[in-house]
């Protein structure tokens, strides 16, 4: 597997626009964990028989640096997006998860959503770190702002 040189991350506000700063953050790293709700059925004797998958969904926390060619810009790199904002990432390595068989890269049939997670490890004798929280849900293809 290639590492992450060219992941390439883009942003958008929830007018659609992308946000500036966030074009190719330098990522550190990406983690990627498939989930869903699971209901055991059990027969009349007591053992499980079967089971109920609901509320599938892919979670990905994105690790960077925050970078710029100028202090101003690096804060905007830091900056978490509003919740609901759309990411789309780029470049990064095909893996199979869940329902995707490209689960990382993309964002047409199952857009990554920020839902309003994300940390910040600001350092005082190394580089900062910022973590973003994204996730992608089966059954939301597509998600609207409610002006």
């Amino acid at each position: 597997m290639t590492g992450l040189l060219g992941v390439a991350v883009t942003i958008y506000d929830l007018d659609g626009v992308a946000i500036p700063g966030y074009a190719s953050p330098n990522i550190q790293s990406i983690k990627v964990s498939p989930r869903a709700d699971v209901v055991d059925i059990k027969n009349q004797d007591g053992d499980e028989s079967g089971a109920l998958f609901s509320n599938q969904q892919i979670t990905m926390d994105l690790d960077w640096i925050p970078e710029g060619t100028t202090k101003a810009a690096a804060k905007i790199s830091a900056t978490s997006p509003p919740p609901g904002a759309r990411v789309k990432i780029s470049g990064a390595p095909v893996i199979r998860k869940g329902w995707l068989s490209d689960a990382i890269n993309g964002d047409a049939d199952y857009p990554w959503v920020f839902y309003g997670n994300s940390d910040d490890n600001l350092k005082n004798d190394s580089h900062s770190m910022m973590t973003l929280s994204i996730t992608r849900k089966i059954g939301m293809p597509t998600y609207s702002k409610i002006s």
